[in-house]
This record gives C-alpha cells, structure tokens and sequence, in this order.
C-alpha cells in the first residue's frame, strides 16, 4: 500500500466527468508542464463559471451544460484550430484546406501530460 507522503504527490487518475476542479496534485502536474499555455488554461478553467474568458489572445468558451471548455483560433501556419477539454478528454482538432486532424487524449490518460506537452507548434498563433 502506498504512504501518504507518496499519495499526496501523485496526480488523481479520475476521468474528467464532473464538474469540479481538478485535485491540486493533478493541477500542478500539469501548471508545472512543458504544455503550451493554452493548454494549462483549459485545465485551470474547468470546474469554473460558464462563459468566454479571454486569457492571452486566446477566448475559452466555458461550459458546464456539456462540461467543457473550448477555444477556436487560427495558428501561425494558418490553419484553423478547435482546443477543447470534455468528459472524453482532450481534442485538438486542426484544419488545413478542406482536411481536418484529430489529436486526442482520452480523459484517463490526461495526467500523462507528455502525450500532448508536443503540441506546441500546432497552437502557437505567431
């Protein structure tokens, strides 16, 4: 059985179906990441008030209705891009002349931040 001490540093695998905020060791995980900023943003979101919230150049659209939180925008590269964090995980979704691309990470994988710590240049809008 794990200490305490070990349990106290260990991100909560829970899959992200409720509407609260995410368990401190979970939140610092991931706020102490290499993920892109909007990333961090749609975690520090969740759980939060419904409404846009412009954080940056970047506007989420928070959701407890559907509990998500989402941004649209269009990268430096130009092609346009859906950032969404839902009970099913997180989904990039990016589109570039009529093709659409989906990352994703399921949500009882969303405390393996190195699946998407790289998707960085996908994000950046310069």
């Amino acid at each position: 059985m794990a200490e305490i001490a070990e349990l106290d540093h260990m991100p909560s695998r829970l899959p992200v179906a409720v509407w609260q905020a995410f368990p401190f060791p979970y939140a610092m995980s991931i706020a102490g990441s290499m993920a892109h900023p909007a990333i961090k943003n749609l975690f520090d979101l969740w759980g939060s008030v419904d409404g846009e919230i412009t954080r940056g150049e970047y506007v989420f659209t928070v959701d407890s209705g559907d509990l998500s939180v989402s941004t649209d925008f269009q990268n430096g590269d130009g092609d346009w891009c859906s950032l969404s964090l839902t009970g099913d995980g997180l989904v990039l979704a990016i589109t570039n002349n009529g093709e659409r691309l989906n990352l994703a990470v399921p949500a009882d994988r969303l405390d393996q931040v190195e699946l998407y710590e790289d998707w960085f240049s996908h994000i950046q809008l310069h």
